[in-house]
């Protein structure tokens, strides 16, 4: 049992604990920028094939990532694609997809093995209002639908015809505006949030039912408090009512409602929803993962609700750090196939690994964050954290405990600290901020702090022993400092940040840097055997280069 919570620990290479305190972080984000190949940090949506490339609609164009790199994507043939905004990407078979130009109101298929692009028309009868936007969604029948704002009737798909026709059932009451549309697949359901409450178009009837027609006398249409500017709604796996709207009596602000239609109650699975709001907020997109976990995201806005916390978690990161998410609008959220989650944002596009509930996830009560965990012995650890000093952590059968074993007035310097690394049978060295280390005798139990000149008060970011006994500190500020013989030197100094240190078996070091590639030096002179760039070196994508694991770089 040891050796498994062992090898799941040692995986764990960080631990974030939640944007407020009442609530534990499950999700760490890595975010994608212009610095990894994007054309834009302004992200709209995203979309897997069956291939497993995920596409991406940035403000610019369209982009398919397939792993490593992001590639800019143009059609071939009679037909250009715009250089503009891709709103939305909708599969419409295995090899074609349908691209939503949002702000030019254009639509069109993109055939992903020919990349030519054909236009798709929009058939309407009815004046568009000018500042309507143009929302596409899917049902499971293959179905593909056009909803336009403040347009009473759905559009739907001509895949012969390559355009949008009035031909849809599914439409609002008489005056109502759609806001959004839900499918219940399992009912065969249409659902309509509009400005005067909610609307449904059921199939096995072929009849619009509102709260001023429910001859069914369906419990959802008859709740007032439900069907007052309706904006989104969602039904869980479990049937459960998901519906934001904005009432009268809400005072400006938006409302979620969990309610279980069968027992007609409202349930509490909502707690934490008002305490969420960081500021003015519009949230108009619901997400249901195959996990159960409910995404809520809009302008200012990404929340999560994970059935066995019950209740409403925000993701939000004031200071961007290394697994948070910031935003001022969250467009898309998408569960790929290995049940990762993409977020799509003006900030970014961000990336979540699905939850793996066999690790033990270790939340700290100050609300600081961990950076990394160094097996010590079987069951034993060492847990870095950024803002609560040293932990030392013990499994003893199935109970866990943590102890901090920085002392307040003796290792104030090491509050903040970064990283950990065997240096002898005896010693472990750890590196903190300003340019301190810590050296922690695993026997005795016994810490200590020591300041490295050498560093100039930048932070150690890595520490590596070579087979011939040197040490190798690298630094915040770009410095590799070699330590041998009880003497510091500088070796190296490439002024970005130094993420990692590897030696190989000539002897060489190869330094993975924030945004000048990776270098290859001599490790007893620290000249620059050979520097290799994204611009200089095939297969190098990107300049930050964020970890080295044996010949492998990861970006």
């Amino acid at each position: 049992m040891y050796k498994h919570l062992l090898l799941l620990l040692a995986t764990v290479i960080a631990l974030q604990v939640a944007a407020q305190k009442q609530s534990k972080q499950y999700f760490h984000f890595t975010r994608y920028t212009q610095a990894n190949g994007l054309s834009s940090t302004s992200v709209n949506c995203t979309f897997q094939d069956a291939k497993g490339f995920i596409w991406v609609g940035t403000a610019d164009h369209l982009e398919r990532f397939d792993g490593s790199k992001f590639v800019y994507i143009s059609a071939r043939g009679t037909h250009t694609m715009p250089n503009d905004a891709v709103t939305q990407i909708i599969g419409v078979n295995d090899s074609m997809l349908l691209l939503n130009y949002g702000v030019l109101r254009e639509f069109g298929i993109f055939n992903t093995k020919s990349y030519t692009y054909t236009p798709i028309k929009i058939i309407h009868k009815q004046a568009i209002w000018p500042r309507a936007d143009y929302v596409v969604q899917t049902d499971h029948r293959g179905n593909i639908f056009l909803r336009i704002t403040r347009y009473a009737n759905i559009l739907i798909y001509n895949r012969k015809k390559f355009q949008f026709e009035e031909l849809g059932p599914v439409k609002a009451p008489y005056n109502w505006t759609i806001n959004s549309m839900f499918i219940d697949t399992a009912k065969h359901r249409y659902w309509l949030s509009c400005d005067s409450g909610l609307a449904v178009y059921d199939v096995a009837t072929k009849r619009v039912y509102s709260k001023h027609y429910n001859p069914m006398g369906w419990k959802v249409l008859a709740q007032k408090r439900l069907n007052e500017a309706n904006v989104t709604m969602h039904i869980d796996h479990k049937q459960r009512y998901w519906i934001v709207n904005w009432p009268i009596y809400g005072g400006g602000s938006p409302i979620l409602h969990c309610y279980d239609a069968e027992r007609n109650i409202y349930l509490k699975d909502t707690a934490g929803w008002a305490a969420s709001a960081i500021r003015y907020r519009e949230v108009g997109n619901i997400t249901e993962t195959n996990d159960g976990i409910l995404w809520f995201y809009g302008l200012n806005t990404l929340l999560s609700y994970l059935p066995f916390e019950q209740g409403i978690a925000l993701h939000y990161s004031k200071h961007l750090d290394n697994y948070g998410i910031r935003y001022e609008g969250v467009r898309h959220v998408m569960e790929d196939r290995e049940r990762g989650i993409w977020v799509s944002t003006d900030d970014g596009l961000y990336y979540a690994a699905a939850i793996n509930y066999n690790l033990l996830n270790i939340g700290l009560s100050d609300g600081l964050e961990a950076t990394a965990i160094t097996p010590i012995a079987d069951s034993t650890f060492l847990l870095n954290t950024w803002g609560s000093g040293i932990k030392l952590i013990q499994l003893k059968q199935d109970n866990l405990s943590i102890k901090n074993i920085t002392d307040e007035k003796q290792h104030r310097n090491l509050a903040m600290n970064w990283f950990a690394a065997f240096v002898n049978t005896k010693e472990i060295w750890i590196g903190a901020q300003f340019g301190w280390l810590g050296i922690y005798n695993v026997a005795k139990q016994q810490l200590q702090e020591k300041y490295i000149p050498e560093t100039q008060g930048k932070t150690i970011r890595s520490i590596i022993k070579t087979n011939d006994g040197v040490v190798y500190l690298g630094t915040q500020g770009g410095t590799i400092i070699k330590y041998t013989n009880k003497a510091y030197t500088t070796l190296f100094q490439c002024g970005t940040i130094i993420y990692q240190i590897l030696a190989d078996k000539q002897g060489y070091l190869w330094v993975a840097t924030h945004d000048k590639g990776l270098y290859r030096i001599d490790s007893k002179s620290g000249k620059i055997v050979k520097h290799y760039t994204k611009s200089a070196t095939a297969g190098l994508y990107m300049n930050v280069l964020s970890k080295l694991i044996g010949s492998m770089i990861i970006h």
